[in-house]
């Protein structure tokens, strides 16, 4: 049986890159049906950074240990609720840590997140008053444009 060393997984990371920059705009669209159709986009930006991040912080002998730190400069290449959750996937995967309980903890943390967002939200609206729902589509289009010129490649 072969065996899987540290050398080998910046090869192997680099194809599942490869395939997820084929499958980009596949993913964007079947995203985009149900989300805000950026999936191919995250999947493919963190996959296409790994090879180089597992090289980078590479250490002698142990698959696991890089694997964790790569996968936990993942997370800084793609920050999002998918880059986190991809990164976890990777570094977690190292550690005696049930996948189950690391699911249900970024769940919990990203609930309490959305909460104190919408009272953030609610507090703002006080202040701004009939300016709200112009402050909000202000926001909104900002971030259609982000996304935009992420798809035409214009942000990286």
């Amino acid at each position: 049986m072969k065996t899987l060393g540290v050398l080998q997984l910046p090869e192997m990371f680099r194809c599942v890159g490869e395939l997820f920059a084929e499958k980009k705009e596949e993913l964007c669209e079947m995203d985009a049906k149900m989300g805000d159709g950026d999936l191919g986009l995250t999947m493919s930006k963190g996959y296409t950074a790994l090879p180089d991040l597992l090289k980078d912080n590479a250490e002698d002998g142990d698959v696991g240990k890089t694997l964790a730190k790569g996968g936990m400069k993942m997370s800084s290449v793609v920050p999002s609720t998918m880059g986190t959750l991809m990164s976890s996937g990777i570094a977690l995967s190292t550690f005696s840590v049930n996948p189950f309980l690391s699911c249900f903890m970024i769940f919990a943390v990203t609930f309490v997140i959305c909460l104190i967002a919408h009272q953030l939200g609610k507090k703002i609206a006080l202040l701004l008053k009939d300016k709200a729902p112009i402050f909000g589509g202000v926001i909104l289009i900002l971030l259609g444009i982000k996304t935009v010129l992420e798809h035409l490649g214009i942000l990286a």
